[in-house]
């Protein structure tokens, strides 16, 4: 299979790989979408101390089930499920965390191998290019739900980047009144056409 590997800093290179193979709790997904996220910018740019290279990256996947042809994003954690962090719904802080297109290769490649509890299915209505991101987008939800957020709220957010404009849709879909406030001109001028066409106000700071 094709694969993006990421061999060193800022050294990206496709390679020929042979495919993964999937143990008993682990499939292999054929991958039609994925995402790129900061993080994967930020390992080719800077590397990780953590990172063991070489490694695909790739964490926003979208994916199909060779039999079946069924299509799943994949929720790229997976944490040991029985430290206090995980009994406390925390998982985030479990310190045997273990992520997709990190500790394991991931989505920059035609098949990734995850485990089946980490696949969810994908309505035959969504676009893949969309349902790759459902990642980022469930982390504002959990956002909201943080901040006990409630219809008719308005909310103030820091950044016009994907996620910023994420949680833009995501407040107003949810029925509230999102403002986003960015430090870069430029990046508001990227985005305007995105921002009047959702009706989300967003301006610089004075």
């Amino acid at each position: 299979m094709k694969a993006l590997c990421l061999k060193g800093i800022k050294n990206l290179a496709m390679e020929e790989r042979p495919a993964p193979q999937s143990g008993p709790d682990e499939v292999l997904l054929q991958v039609t979408h994925c995402a790129v996220c900061r993080t994967d910018a930020k390992m080719w740019a800077n590397g990780h101390r953590d990172l063991v290279l070489p490694r695909i990256p790739g964490h926003e996947i979208c994916g199909m089930l060779p039999d079946s042809r069924k299509r799943f994003v994949v929720w790229p954690g997976q944490s040991c499920g029985h430290c206090r962090f995980c009994r406390s719904g925390a998982e985030n802080l479990c310190r045997e965390m273990r992520i997709t297109g990190f500790h394991s290769d991931g989505g920059f490649a035609e098949a990734v191998q995850v485990p089946k509890q980490s696949l969810l299915a994908v309505a035959d209505d969504l676009p893949g290019d969309l349902a790759c991101l459902a990642e980022p987008l469930a982390c504002t939800l959990n956002a909201l739900e943080q901040a006990q957020f409630k219809p008719e709220d308005r909310v103030l957010i820091y950044g016009a980047g994907p996620v910023g404009l994420l949680m833009g849709l995501a407040v107003r879909a949810c029925g509230g009144k999102p403002a986003i406030l960015e430090v870069n001109p430029q990046r508001l001028e990227q985005n305007h056409l995105f921002l009047e066409r959702t009706g989300i106000a967003a301006a610089a700071p004075e």
